[in-house]
């Protein structure tokens, strides 16, 4: 596996994260 390759799945998977933790932010703040 090329290094871009292994950099890929990380990079979306935190992108993953990072939307799940700003929707866990608005749902706790009351907002949808």
């Amino acid at each position: 596996m090329t290094r871009q390759g292994q950099l890929v799945v990380p990079v979306q998977y935190g992108k993953e994260i990072a939307t799940g933790t700003l929707q866990s932010i608005l749902k706790k703040a009351g907002l949808k």
